[in-house]
């Protein structure tokens, strides 16, 4: 049986396969005319990489439980950048590594969210992602985290410490791999980033430095694959998921080779984080604020998508929330009539934070506060900046370890 299903998938290359959507994935020709009408064109170099021998026979089941590929990561991972969400480079990744990896019972899921990096993700991890218990995970979060790996590195080693032990606590054996994007400036957070790679035996698969190396050697511009400095546009996807798909083919063994148990190297303790909603919250004191139905961004997952926030559009408005932990961060939306709020914890003003982004309209955060000490805080949220009918602050939530 094994040799039988082995000829299958002999057959299947990357040509051929599906995609997400069960299309070809042919390039999409209005995604090139809108690079040619912004003065892009097509890379001269842009062959499709040789793909090494596939002998590796996956151990398939059919009747296990579907195997399940999870992508985990912000904008660049859910497809910002091109036409079509089959074009984005974790579907295209997913199309041709998956059934190659785990036989033809596998599916994937996609808990990217834009503008996220990987300590929202911890506080995220529990609802968007170990519920699902996935056998192999992709981390996308190495141009999201440039600013947070330059002002607290360890904040970013700690959140991606509990991500991958949370992950292998929720299955002992699943797969890891660390994914390194950049911007047209060549900056990403991989070094941060491979201090947990590298101690939990974790690959990791660099796409910046073949990228650079085109750039050097003139065989193309940062324009040609990223449409304004760090997403990608169609022709980066493709590369992106071409080199992704290459590095996973060319030895599967060590990309489905189990997180290796080591002891945490977090230095800052994120105990048991979690987002508390707003609505949910039977302690919030809101004087200004409402619960109301949200506007949020469609997500890939339902379990990603806020369905209500406490929302106000006066200055002046207030949240108060007794709530216990180290860390905290608000997860508030942002669009283009968000508003601003000034956050105090146990009576000292710590930060503000803006509401507005030109085209957007999802969930966040721009604030958060480690270092508070354990046991019980108070929290008070202060709209500062707001219009009635035209600018807001929305709050679904806060993030709490």
């Amino acid at each position: 049986m094994k040799r039988i299903l082995a000829l299958l998938l002999a057959c299947i290359t990357l040509l051929s396969l599906a995609s997400c959507g069960g299309e070809s994935l042919a390039e999409p020709t209005e995604t090139v005319e809108t690079q040619e009408t912004a003065g892009s064109k097509k890379p001269a170099v842009d062959t499709e990489p040789e793909m090494p021998p596939f002998t590796y026979v996956p151990d398939f089941d059919p009747n296990a439980p579907a195997k399940k590929i999870l992508f985990l990561g912000g904008s660049i991972t859910c497809g910002a950048g091109v036409s079509d969400y089959k074009y984005a480079w974790a579907c295209r990744t997913f199309d041709a590594i998956g059934e190659k990896l785990f036989g033809p019972n596998v599916e994937m899921l996609n808990a990217a969210i834009s503008g996220t990096g990987s300590l929202l993700a911890a506080f995220r991890l529990e609802e968007h992602v170990l519920k699902f218990c996935p056998d192999m995970v992709f981390i996308e979060f190495a141009v999201n985290d440039i600013t947070m790996a330059k002002t607290n590195p360890e904040l970013v080693v700690s959140a991606l410490d509990y991500i991958v032990r949370a992950l292998k606590q929720a299955n002992p054996n699943v797969a890891v791999t660390f994914v390194y994007t950049t911007q047209s400036d060549g900056q990403n957070a991989s070094k941060v980033h491979g201090r947990v790679a590298s101690h939990y035996g974790i690959p990791e698969i660099d796409l910046r430095e073949p990228l650079v190396s085109k750039i050097a050697k003139n065989e193309a511009t940062w324009e040609q694959y990223l449409k304004d400095g760090a997403h990608p546009n169609s022709y980066g996807h493709k590369f992106y998921a071409d080199l992704v798909t290459r590095a996973v083919l060319s030895d599967p063994e060590r990309f489905l080779a189990p997180v290796k148990e080591a002891d945490s190297i977090a230095s800052i303790k994120l105990d048991s984080p979690h987002i508390e909603y707003a609505k949910d919250m039977a302690g919030l004191n809101m004087n200004g604020f409402s619960i109301q139905d949200a506007k949020d961004k469609e997500k890939t997952l339902d379990e990603m998508e806020i369905d209500q926030a406490a929302v106000s559009d006066t200055v002046g408005s207030t949240i108060t929330y007794e709530f216990e932990g180290n860390t905290f961060a608000v997860y508030h939306r942002i669009d283009a009539n968000g508003g601003a709020f000034s956050v105090a914890i146990d009576g000292k003003t710590l930060g503000t934070a803006s509401c507005q982004n030109s085209g957007s309209n999802s969930y966040l955060s721009r604030f958060y506060k480690t270092g508070l000490g354990e046991g019980k805080h108070t929290v008070t949220i202060t709209v500062t900046q707001a219009e009635p009918g035209k600018k807001e602050v929305a709050i679904a939530g806060f993030c709490v370890a």
